[in-house]
């Protein structure tokens, strides 16, 4: 025996050995050192990772603060606006007052059957009775400012903006009635009243959902204006003669259209820089030990990514054209793998449709001003009994200052082609002028222009010829 251990000689396979009593275990002992060990590295790198997300989240949100842009819930706060001065008081009251007709289909169903054919059902002048109020508050709203009460707060958000843009068809489909029954003023005097309701949903703060509906809507009544331009009546009357010319001067000043687009991005930037940091604070649920060691982090780094990518599409939607804007959006950032997503999962769900949104808004604004300058077209021609030769002779009676085309290279106005069939267009997006062909074009000729026909939209009859070539300097096509 020798000390608290002993070796005995043992014979294994007919040789000698030798073995501590008790057994040392020496490979438990390293593993249980090297398992130490991991676990000291793997704490340093998770201590290094939450330290290395929260100064890359603060540093981004450091930086967009110092360009002295919205970020927080209270930069968002507006002047108040006493409710019988703001629009979206009154267009609200408008919403809920207004009332079915007391026997037949549902306005919804009405609405629906417009949509689908383009004409007024006959119960329209009913529901212009019984829907007086509603319209007098409309008529009210229009030159005033409207505040909706959205701030940047995921559980204050105005969930849908359905019931005004179902007015906004309403106001339409009463246009189009009055339009059949001759009353041209009345008609241009309401597609004021809805271009002003579809302007007043942009109203700052902006939030992307109210930003893009409100384009879209009032592109839609861009193409209401492609069915009404041609037949309206003259304009010598002084009352139709200022709406003809307050609805184009509507159309074409657009800058509310760039500043909602500026806004929407901010805001949108700022709800997910919000929705962040309550995940983060645990201000939505109570957070638990998970919570604060791995999903905190994690947060952390995709939102200093995903801050990083909506400051760029901040600065792309306020580029002065969609090409210039698309030069500043980045490259959406590339994984490699199904690891390297799931790392970034927020970045990667919402940034790639933000370039999409932006090129579809610039496309309808791009109709506005085609429907604005095409109102100073009709303008003129019931002023001179023809149209004009060259676009310079609507300024400044018929227009204020002819509009530029958002997809040309430089600052090139819109185009004009007065030979049949009558259009103004822009170059689309392949800034190719392609002579005012779209896809709408007669003939087997078809182009990628943004085309808007000032004798309505032209829709080729069925033919049993076979199509037949579109010249542009000669007549329109005769079924």
């Amino acid at each position: 025996m020798k000390g608290p251990t002993f070796l005995a000689n043992q014979v294994m396979d007919g040789a000698a050995a030798t073995v501590p009593c008790p057994p040392r275990f020496w490979w438990l002992k390293r593993l249980a050192l090297a398992g130490g060990l991991l676990l000291l590295a793997l704490v340093g790198v998770y201590a290094w990772w939450a330290h290395e997300a929260r100064r890359r989240f603060d540093a981004k949100v450091a930086e967009i603060v110092a360009t002295g842009e919205p970020l927080y819930a209270a930069d968002f706060e507006v002047e108040p606006i006493p409710d019988d001065q703001n629009a979206a008081v009154l267009l609200t009251r408008a919403v809920e007052s207004l009332k079915e007709l007391p026997e037949g289909p549902s306005l919804a169903t009405l609405l629906d059957r417009y949509d689908r054919t383009g004409r007024p059902p006959p119960a329209t002048a009913d529901l212009i009775e019984r829907n007086a109020e509603a319209l007098r508050l409309i008529r009210l709203a229009r030159g005033l400012r409207a505040d909706w009460g959205e701030r940047p707060d995921p559980a204050n958000v105005r969930a849908n903006w359905a019931s005004l843009r179902s007015t906004i068809k309403l106001l339409e489909m009463i246009a189009s009635h009055q339009r059949s029954r001759g009353a041209d003023a009345a008609a241009l005097e309401t597609l004021l009243d809805a271009a002003a309701c579809a302007r007043s949903m942009a109203a700052a703060p902006t939030t992307m959902l109210a930003w893009l509906s409100a384009v879209s809507e009032t592109r839609r009544l861009a193409d209401a204006v492609e069915r009404y331009v041609a037949p309206l009546g003259a304009a010598r009357h002084a009352e139709r003669r200022a709406a003809l010319t307050d609805l184009a001067g509507m159309l074409l000043e657009d800058r509310w259209m760039d500043e909602a687009r500026r806004n929407a991005m901010r805001f949108e930037r700022a709800m997910i820089f919000s929705w962040i940091r309550q995940a983060c604070d645990g201000a939505d649920h109570p957070p638990n030990r998970f919570d604060q060691m791995f999903s905190r982090p994690y947060m952390l780094a995709d939102g200093a990514l995903a801050l990083e990518y909506m400051t760029a599409y901040v600065r792309s939607a306020a580029a002065p054209s969609p090409q210039a804007g698309d030069r500043i959006s980045p490259a959406f950032p590339t994984f490699g793998n199904n690891l390297q997503r799931n790392a970034h999962l927020l970045t990667a769900i919402l940034l790639p449709s933000y370039r999409g949104m932006l090129l579809n808004a610039w496309r309808d604004q791009t109709r506005c001003r085609l429907a604005g300058l095409a109102l100073g077209i009709r303008r003129f021609e019931l002023e001179h009994g023809r149209r004009p030769e060259r676009l310079e002779e609507l300024t400044p009676d018929c227009v204020a200052a002819l509009p530029l085309d958002p997809f040309a290279a430089g600052e090139a106005p819109l185009l004009y082609a007065p030979t049949a069939p009558a259009r103004v267009y822009s170059v689309g997006e392949n800034e190719v002028d392609d002579g005012g062909l779209d896809e709408a074009a007669p003939g087997d000729r078809v182009g990628d222009d943004i085309v808007f026909y000032l004798d309505g939209r032209y829709e080729p009859a069925p033919s049993t010829q076979g199509s037949r070539p579109f010249e542009p300097s000669g007549a329109r096509p005769q079924p």
